[in-house]
């Protein structure tokens, strides 16, 4: 089997939500990683930091909140992609980030489809960059 183009770091407390993402991720052809709280989602960062391409985070979690832990990471990793999840939408946190990005943003109770087209529109946009700063390098070595 292929190995994966992508990996995304899934943090949720719920576990059969989390579960869900995971499989709808795995069927997308994404190799997802879960973690249950704030904690095991730094953990499995730290452990994986280099691969992730996404985390897919939780904002109301037992322990760390979605906040911390996303301010834990770009800590860790500047720039670091995050696709935040809730179910209460009119938080200040959330309508905060939903003003700055709302594509970083996804409301529950969500579709798996709408997760897998944030998830592949989220990495899409960090592969068309990528390719985009390839070019002009090439164009300004030339």
């Amino acid at each position: 089997m292929e190995k994966s183009r992508f990996t995304v770091l899934v943090v949720d407390g719920e576990v059969s939500l989390r579960r869900l993402m995971l499989q709808a991720l795995r069927r997308g052809g994404i190799d997802p990683i879960g973690a249950a709280d704030g904690a095991a989602g730094l953990e499995a960062f730290l452990a994986n930091r280099e691969r992730i391409d996404l985390v897919v985070l939780d904002m109301i979690m037992p322990g760390m909140s979605g906040l911390d832990l996303a301010a834990e990471l770009e800590r860790r990793r500047p720039g670091v992609k995050i696709l935040y999840i809730s179910g209460h939408g009119t938080s200040v946190a959330m309508a905060s980030i939903q003003r700055q990005s709302a594509d970083h943003v996804l409301l529950k109770p969500f579709e798996q489809q709408a997760l897998m087209e944030r998830v592949m529109h989220l990495l899409r946009l960090d592969d068309l960059r990528s390719r985009r700063a390839g070019r002009n390098w090439k164009r300004e070595s030339a």
